[in-house]
């Protein structure tokens, strides 16, 4: 039988199988935050202040799914990469100047999530970044995790720009890329007259 997870369960109970194969995962530690977006994990990565809490509350604001704020634990199942969130500040959030979140306590049960698949990366960068980056997106860039390879967004953040909402429209259009709705291309048959 075929497991949530992607597991393939030949032997005994699957969610015994699920629960064996996920306890004796390798684990690896990363400074992040991870949150479910439209069906997709995202890791939201950057260095300390740079504003990831705050842009995971805002998402979670606007009804997207927590998973794990400042430590993700990532492991893989197979070809699949997924993320959880240590035990210890499972369900919280720091965010600074207010404190410690229980997010399923203000926002309800249905605001979280134990564990989720990670889809896409995004990494939030100072503002004086924003010059050197891919202002059009068709460069594409990978970050090995546990030797898989995961897609990456840099994205600077700064004054007057909500982390929250790009990394939301990020991820939509990560999903639109996966469909074949690559605006670049659409552009591109637009130039040439044939869209």
């Amino acid at each position: 039988s075929q497991l949530s997870s992607g597991i393939n369960a030949e032997y005994g109970h699957p969610q015994v199988t699920n629960y064996l194969v996920v306890k004796n995962a390798q684990y690896q530690s990363i400074h992040s935050s991870l949150i479910v977006i439209n069906g997709q994990g995202v890791l939201i990565k950057g260095k300390s202040g740079i504003g990831k809490s705050e842009a995971v509350l805002e998402l979670i604001h606007n009804g997207h799914r927590f998973v794990a704020d400042d430590t993700v634990e990532a492991y893989r199942i197979g070809n699949n990469l997924f993320g959880r969130s240590p035990s210890i500040t499972k369900n919280f959030l720091e965010a600074r100047g207010i404190g410690i979140i229980n997010i399923p306590y203000v926002y309800g049960a249905r605001s979280t999530v134990d564990c989720a698949q990670i889809d896409l990366i995004v990494e939030l960068l100072p503002e004086d970044y924003k010059n050197s980056l891919d202002r059009i997106g068709n460069k594409k860039i990978y970050e090995k995790i546990q030797g898989l390879k995961v897609p990456k967004i840099k994205m600077p953040t700064g004054s007057g720009r909500s982390a929250g909402t790009l990394i939301e429209a990020a991820t939509n259009l990560f999903i639109g890329n996966k469909n074949g709705k690559n605006s670049i291309s659409i552009i591109n048959k637009r130039i040439k007259g044939e869209a």
